[in-house]
């Protein structure tokens, strides 16, 4: 996690959308190593889809998560995730 300073709201604020190439460094090499049977399943991805969230890349975040995650609770998974992201962002 990156934080930059807002001087106004006197608060570190999240800053990983403004370096996205070291946010997202990486990734292609961990999507390729997800597999179906791993136990860290759920966590693996959501490290994913927060890292692509946080890089200012929502789309592309949900859309990786739409097409890895295929759990049957995907869609309670989705709006706990976004509800969270609400609240904290």
């Amino acid at each position: 996690m990156i934080f930059k300073y807002d001087a106004t709201a006197w608060k570190y604020v999240p800053a990983n959308h403004l370096f996205p190439d070291y946010t997202l460094r990486g990734i292609e090499q961990d999507i390729a190593q997800l597999r179906d049977d791993d136990r860290n399943y759920l966590s693996k991805r959501l490290d994913i889809l927060l890292r692509y969230v946080l890089a200012g890349k929502w789309n592309e975040g949900w859309a990786f998560f739409n097409r890895e995650y295929q759990r049957p609770d995907k869609q309670e998974i989705k709006n706990r995730v976004v509800r969270i992201l609400k609240q904290k962002l």
